[in-house]
C-alpha cells in the first residue's frame, strides 16, 4: 500500500486573486486537476490510499471533487504551518502503508504518467532500503513531491519546524533517493499571480 496524501489547507497568502486552489484551470480549477491527475495513478500489485488535507475553505474544497475514493482530514491547526497538514494527513493513514507521497495542491503541471514514475521509483527502492526519501529533480533543482518511507512516520508527528518537513529532509542526505524527471513540471507551483498567468499561457 502507498499513500497519497493532498494539502489543500493553506491559506494561499501570496496570491491576490483568492484561495489558489479554486482558481479556474482548463475546464475544472487547479485543485481539481490534480486531484484528477493523483487518483488516476495506477499501481499493479499495490493498493493506494488518498488523503486530502482540508483547512481555509475546506466546504468549497470539498464540493469541487468528484472522486468517491478519497478521505478527507480537516487539520484545525492549518493556520500555523504546512507541517500540521501533512501530520494531519500522516496520522490518518494506514498502518500498512509503505509510505507517504506528499503532494502540494498547486500543482496542476504534474501528470498522472509523472506520479506514476515516481511512486513506482520509490516502491522499488524500498524494497532495498527502507528508510528511503524519494526526491524528484529536474536539472539539479529539488522539487515535489516527496516520498517518506514509513520508517519516518514517528519522526514526521513529532517534528516541530512548522513550514514543513525540509529540515528532516536535510537530515536523512544519506537515504536519499533521487529521480531525474524528464520536465520542470515538478517546480512549478502556483503561489502568486505571475506564476498564476503563466500557468493559463500554457493552455493557449
Amino acid at each position: 500500500m502507498i499513500t497519497i496524501i493532498i494539502l489543500a489547507a493553506g491559506l494561499s497568502s501570496r496570491m491576490e486573486l483568492g484561495n489558489k486552489l479554486l482558481l479556474p484551470y482548463k475546464d475544472k480549477c487547479i485543485f481539481a486537476k490534480v486531484v484528477d491527475n493523483l487518483t488516476a495513478v495506477q499501481l499493479e500489485g499495490v493498493e493506494k490510499e488518498v488523503i486530502i488535507v482540508l483547512g481555509k475553505d475546506a466546504e468549497k474544497i470539498k464540493a469541487i471533487i468528484e472522486q468517491k475514493n478519497v478521505t478527507f482530514a480537516v487539520n484545525p491547526e492549518y493556520r500555523k504551518g504546512m507541517l500540521t497538514s501533512i501530520q494531519a494527513g500522516v496520522k490518518m493513514a494506514d498502518t500498512k502503508s509503505k509510505g507517504f507521497v506528499i503532494c502540494l495542491g498547486d500543482m496542476p503541471l504534474i501528470t498522472t504518467a509523472e506520479y506514476h514514475f515516481l511512486i513506482s521509483s520509490f516502491l522499488n527502492h524500498y524494497a532495498n532500503n527502507d528508510r528511503c526519501i524519494t526526491l524528484p529533480f529536474f536539472q539539479n533543482k529539488k522539487g515535489n513531491p516527496v516520498i517518506f518511507s514509513k520508517h519516518y512516520r514517528n519522526a514526521i508527528l513529532k517534528h516541530k519546524a512548522l513550514e514543513g518537513c525540509r529540515l528532516l529532509v536535510q537530515n536523512h542526505q544519506k537515504e536519499w533517493h533521487r529521480i531525474s524527471m524528464p520536465s520542470p513540471h515538478i517546480l512549478k507551483d502556483i503561489d502568486n499571480r505571475a506564476a498564476y498567468e503563466d500557468l493559463i499561457k500554457t493552455e493557449q
